[in-house]
């Protein structure tokens, strides 16, 4: 049985998670792609992670981290969460099919990432592969990692 992630965002605005964990993010842009971003379960701040530019390198820091998961920002696809590495291999034709990427959880594919709507609103909807099943601290885990894509896409709009 497959388990999903919708995520849905409006460019600007927060980025709304629904399904097998529900959370909610609000961003803060700043200049030259650099973000800070707030994630909510509910109203509970568990994570905060800000995008600083270092000689047009985005460089992520986690200033706030209420999860007791060891995490470590590679960049924009690829984190570290502990001892698992979980990376986001995106399908370079995307803005022109459905499939915007695949999730890889210690380089095996765990799930799809669909692309529903485009332009101003988008809507992505993760789905694992049919022999995946995950709890919902993977789910916050891909979620994170989905994340942090959505708001590096949506700072150099």
């Amino acid at each position: 049985m497959n388990q999903m992630l919708k995520f849905s965002s409006k460019i600007f605005d927060e980025i709304v998670i629904e399904g097998i964990i529900n959370l909610k993010a609000e961003r803060k842009f700043k200049h030259l792609k650099a973000f800070d971003l707030k994630i909510l379960n509910k109203n509970e701040h568990l994570l905060d992670i800000s995008a600083m530019n270092d000689f047009l390198k985005l460089k992520y820091s986690i200033p706030y981290n209420q999860t007791a998961i060891r995490i470590k920002i590679e960049n924009n696809n690829k984190i570290f969460f502990d001892d698992d590495k979980y990376e986001l291999k995106l399908e370079s034709m995307y803005p022109f099919r459905k499939k915007y990427g695949e999730v890889l959880l210690n380089n095996q594919k765990i799930g799809d990432i669909i692309l529903e709507k485009k332009f101003i609103d988008m809507v992505l909807n993760f789905t694992t592969c049919d022999d995946i099943l995950i709890n919902e601290i993977n789910a916050f885990k891909i979620a994170v990692l989905i994340l942090l894509n959505i708001a590096d896409l949506d700072g150099s709009e």
